[in-house]
């Protein structure tokens, strides 16, 4: 009975811990100075971009997309899903290669598909929060409506037996689609992601600046 207690204990211990939020301090050096919390929960959609080489004949970058696990001092970890890494040679020539987490390595079953990343290596982050998937699910929900609803108006609005159309019915079908594709407009600006760059002069010139503060 005491066993089956503490093994109860431990399990909830440990979700607690797996479901605490990630927070750390981040400090922007682009602008004035200017502190605040980033704040990562488990299980959050992410994107961390590191920028390998810079130079005039070769530019190399690697984007690793996956869900949040838990952070420390000096680095996060992630569940990979993909990374796709970018080069620009200096002959103009381009080239991009997206590898699913399972052909990346070799895994094991305790850590499939698992790796950490230096802080000092996240040069760009991106992530999502749970109120930006949910507008975001509710805007491609409303937009895919929407558009179907004015693409199949004007067969509906047509009357087959006679060969008239109605357009005093067409009108309100696609006020309400017209409706409803703004609608879908106005989640999109609440969903989407945020992001934070951490290196200066990539990927954008004109971003602000943060750094991690330890």
């Amino acid at each position: 009975m005491k066993k089956l207690i503490a093994l109860s204990v431990s399990i909830l211990l440990l979700f607690n811990l797996n479901a605490q939020t990630w927070k750390t301090k981040i400090q922007s050096i682009s602008e004035k100075p200017k502190v605040k919390t980033l704040r990562l929960k488990p299980e959050a959609n992410i994107k961390i971009g590191t920028l390998l080489i810079d130079s005039d004949s070769l530019k190399e970058n690697k984007y690793y997309s996956g869900f949040f696990i838990h952070g420390g001092i000096d680095s996060l970890r992630i569940k990979l899903k993909s990374i796709t890494a970018y080069k620009i040679y200096g002959n103009g020539i381009k080239q991009d290669i997206r590898i699913p987490a399972k052909y990346y390595w070799e895994n094991t079953a305790d850590t499939i598909y698992n790796m950490n990343i230096a802080l000092s290596d996240v040069h760009i982050l991106e992530y999502q929060k749970f109120t930006q998937k949910i507008f975001g699910n509710i805007e491609d929900a409303v937009l895919f409506s929407s558009l179907a609803m004015l693409f199949i108006s004007p067969f509906i609005c047509y009357n087959y037996k006679d060969g008239t159309f109605n357009a005093e019915s067409y009108k309100y079908w696609a006020l309400g689609s017209t409706a409803g594709i703004v609608l879908g407009m106005s989640f999109q600006m609440m969903g989407g992601h945020t992001k934070f760059q951490f290196k200066p002069g990539w990927p954008s010139e004109k971003a602000k600046v943060w750094s991690f503060k330890n």
